[in-house]
């Protein structure tokens, strides 16, 4: 309270509107820098808080990309189970119907074999991409992160030298107008 106490410190008082001119200017004065205090501690928090979220979407991102490769597997296992199953399944009504293994039912077979390892690649490609999709989501959440916590940084500074600069302006003005 540089306005009001000072002139009180050197021996000399101030009286009646002077007085509370003095004590205003210094209310102002403490207003501002309390004021920029706590814009500089919320800019700070507010950075740290979406740093934070944007961390936990990068994690997240990780761990679905993580899920659809295990699920992929499972898929897969799936898949071919079906296809022995379907190719048993051939098997025994080329056995029932007395049609020997050679020839048309062999070429049938591989047939059916190959379309099934043809549908289970394409799967699986679909699903590494979305995996991979994915991980460049979780990257760019990563990235966010640190550019948030770049970005609250010189927030709080400008807040705290815009708390400084309003606080040196007041005082200029209150100067000028004393005379």
């Amino acid at each position: 309270m540089p306005f009001f106490l000072i002139p009180v410190m050197m021996g000399t008082t101030l009286t009646g509107s002077a007085a509370t001119t003095a004590i205003m200017a210094d209310l102002a004065i403490t207003t501002m820098a309390v004021g920029g205090g706590l814009q500089y501690m919320g800019q700070k928090e507010q950075a740290k808080a979406e740093s934070s979220m944007y961390k936990h979407n990068a994690l997240v991102e990780e761990r679905n990309a993580d899920y659809a490769r295990a699920a992929d597997r499972e898929n897969q296992l799936a898949r071919r189970k079906q296809m022995r199953q379907v190719l048993s399944a051939q098997r025994a009504a080329y056995g029932k119907s007395g049609v020997q293994m050679v020839g048309s039912p062999i070429e049938m077979q591989l047939q059916t074999l190959s379309d099934f390892e043809v549908d289970i690649a394409k799967e699986s490609w679909d699903s590494e991409i979305g995996a991979r999709r994915m991980e460049s989501s979780a990257a760019i959440e990563t990235m966010k992160a640190k550019q948030s916590r770049k970005a609250g940084k010189f927030a709080a500074g400008n807040a705290l030298f815009g708390g400084a600069a309003q606080m040196a302006s007041f005082g200029v003005n209150y100067k000028l107008a004393q005379g």
